[in-house]
């Protein structure tokens, strides 16, 4: 089998290392190792599911590898190097190019890349657009994990949940003006917040950071998934994903990381970035609307199902893989 050697700049509970991780999970035609350049929890879920990860010491200034040698070393066993980075970093490329064993680069952020000689996995289709024309690039939209995120239906309650998953510095800021305005015009409303600490009240719910397989029990009991993202910040986000796959509707900013996923009307509602009275009469249509609440999250689970199952995903970097060696 073809030996594919993942770069994990960071070992953060966030959306690159999750991706690395269902890449590594369901590869079907490869053999994955990862090489991990900072200690943090994630390593600890890579082990436990049998995935082989090397940590060498992470990033001085000026991102060069201390233990370089080892890592080389390493690198030198796989049949190609995949690197998901968010932004370009000059010492790894030259790096790879050293080494002489093929390599590609998955840009998991809304950033340009200059002119390179390796081809490049863009997971959106926005920056697929805003790459140098002479660069070698494909598509490939980020997964969700069907049978962690797997359909439950929800509970039979007058309580309405809006729940937020994210870190606090991936939505804006209005988003608080905008959701006290909700609750403070309906009634059995509660907001749920994951990936923030914060004081809870009767009416709002900080959950802190959670693991990555806490996230299903609290989507199947949420109504409405509610996030506001910046423009031009991260390609297709994962936990839009991740509420559609719960069969959650979704009322969402429309920027690029969520226009792959969600169209207005038919898996969640879309509002202008910026906007906070079109979010807040966003969220009280669906609050108000239970019809419109189910149809929005019946088609958004078969979205998930038809496009973004991650078995599928991972099938087509595979593919990419054996086209460009």
């Amino acid at each position: 089998m073809l030996k594919v050697a993942h770069i994990l700049l960071w070992a953060n509970y966030a959306g690159t290392e999750r991706s690395i991780f269902n890449h590594c999970r369901f590869s079907q035609k490869t053999q994955p190792f990862v090489l991990v350049l900072s200690e943090g929890d994630v390593i600890r879920d890579f082990k436990k599911h049998g995935i082989p990860i090397y940590l060498t010491p992470g990033f001085p200034p000026g991102y060069g590898i201390v233990n370089e040698e080892r890592a080389i070393s390493l690198l030198k066993k796989a049949d190609l190097i995949n690197l998901r980075t968010v932004y370009y970093k000059d010492p790894l490329y030259r790096m790879f190019k050293k080494i002489g064993v093929p390599f590609v680069i998955t840009i998991n952020g809304f950033s340009k890349f200059p002119p390179l000689e390796c081809p490049i996995i863009c997971t959106s289709s926005a920056v697929r657009e805003i790459q140098e024309p002479t660069n070698y690039c494909t598509t490939i939209l980020n997964g969700v994990d069907l049978t962690m995120f797997a359909f439950r239906p929800k509970p039979c309650t007058e309580k309405i949940v809006l729940t937020r998953v994210c870190r606090p510095d991936r939505c804006a800021s209005y988003f608080w003006p905008a959701l006290q305005k909700v609750l403070n015009t309906t009634q059995n409303t509660e907001l749920w917040i994951v990936g923030e600490e914060g004081e809870s009240t009767d009416r709002i719910k900080f959950f802190g950071i959670r693991k990555h397989d806490e996230i299903p029990d609290i989507l199947a009991k949420t109504d409405i998934f509610v996030y506001v993202p910046h423009p031009q910040k991260g390609t297709v986000d994962n936990s839009v994903l991740e509420a559609m796959a719960m069969g959650t509707p979704c009322v969402v900013s429309n920027v690029e990381c969520i226009r792959d996923v969600v169209t207005h009307l038919k898996e969640g509602i879309l509002v202008p970035y910026g906007d906070g009275e079109a979010l807040v009469e966003g969220v009280t249509r669906l609050i108000e609307n239970v019809s419109l609440r189910q149809k929005l999250g019946e088609n958004g689970l078969q979205t998930a199902r038809e496009k973004f199952d991650i078995v599928d995903v991972i099938r087509k970097y595979e593919e990419f893989y054996f086209s460009v060696l």
